[in-house]
């Protein structure tokens, strides 16, 4: 359950309206996460991906807070081959935004039952264990959820709401004024 303002920090980002309490900022909290289709808690996954010819791959999920595990899946002259490696093997892009080269630190020759050829077995994919989302809530984050909060605190009620969806429920506002035009642009980014 998502929740993107603690109680301590109430003050400071619902200071224009008296009574907000925990729900008023868990209902705000979910409905970022149905506005933006994801949320911003850590989750752990678990997803095999290509690599190009480039050692170039892409992870759904970002910003990466740690890769947990890494299993090669080649194909070799055998058939395919499962081998778990070291995570240092990849190597994440500055802008954690899922990109990422991996490095193989195979041996250019392999061994089969005839001899030695030189082959070199390349990953054709990997599967990686990692965790994603938000250490630390993004500012931002918090306003937008202090917006939203003090507004349903204001409300007192769902009998303004016409239609918004989070990640568990719809919701309908009639009001529009209630998730501003300002709050979408700010969480826009973040889509």
């Amino acid at each position: 359950m998502s929740q993107y303002i603690t109680e301590e920090e109430i003050p400071k980002y619902c200071a224009s309206q008296a009574g907000v309490e925990v729900g008023d900022l868990i209902i705000a909290s979910q409905l970022i996460d149905g506005y933006i289709g994801k949320s911003f808690d850590v989750q752990e996954v678990s997803e095999t991906v290509n690599v190009n010819a480039k050692h170039r791959g892409k992870l759904k999920h970002y910003p990466i807070v740690e890769i947990k595990s890494l299993t090669e899946i080649m194909i070799t002259p055998l058939g395919v081959n499962r081998q778990e490696v070291d995570i240092d093997h990849i190597v994440l892009d500055a802008d954690n935004d899922g990109y990422f080269y991996y490095i193989s630190n195979k041996s250019p020759f392999a061994f089969i039952p005839y001899g030695f050829c030189e082959y070199e077995p390349k990953a054709q994919r990997l599967e990686v264990s990692y965790s994603y989302g938000y250490d630390v809530i993004p500012e931002e984050i918090k306003v937008v959820c202090g917006m939203l909060a003090q507004n349903i605190r204001q409300l007192q009620s769902f009998v303004g709401f016409k239609r918004l969806n989070t990640l568990d429920y719809t919701v309908e506002m009639a009001n529009p004024s209630f998730f501003t035009q300002d709050m979408k642009l700010i969480l826009d980014k973040f889509r």
